[in-house]
């Protein structure tokens, strides 16, 4: 939620873009941040350190090019040219433009599909949670372990 009311502030009164918009682009951010974190720590639960890196490839190298933010989606290459209709960095900057600059206007698909990440996020953080945790505590290496 903080950075998402930080990056409404910046975009708002700090850089004066969209200033009469700074609730709307903090509510988004805040979704954006959230779903790309969940989806992060679920991958990560699953894959420990290796998740990071796929993270990164999928939301930092792939995911900023392929958002259609800098370049409308039109003038990207074929790989990247749909990536802003299920990526959350695409989601989130479509999300924005739409409520921004179309009134709400096909806003649907890009707020439900943030919303859908973070959910699956939550679920994958849980479920590898457990499965990890138990994997753990039966091979007597858990963190309950650590100091006998």
């Amino acid at each position: 939620m903080l950075l998402g009311i930080a990056g409404a502030i910046v975009v708002g009164p700090v850089l004066d873009i969209w200033h009469h918009d700074t609730p709307t682009i903090a509510a988004i951010g805040a979704l954006a941040v959230f779903a790309a974190a969940m989806f992060a720590s679920a991958i990560q639960g699953w894959l420990g350190v290796a998740g990071t890196a796929l993270v990164i490839l999928l939301l930092v190298v792939l995911g900023n090019p392929g958002s259609g933010g800098i370049y409308a989606p039109e003038f990207l290459p074929g790989v990247l040219r749909g990536m802003h209709r299920w990526n959350i960095p695409g989601l989130a900057n479509d999300l924005t433009k739409a409520a921004v600059y179309f009134d709400w206007r096909s806003a649907g698909w890009p707020a439900i599909a943030l919303a859908l990440w973070a959910v699956l996020g939550i679920v994958g953080l849980v479920s590898a949670s457990l499965v990890r945790g138990r994997r753990a505590a039966n091979s007597g290496s858990g963190p309950a372990h650590a100091g006998s």
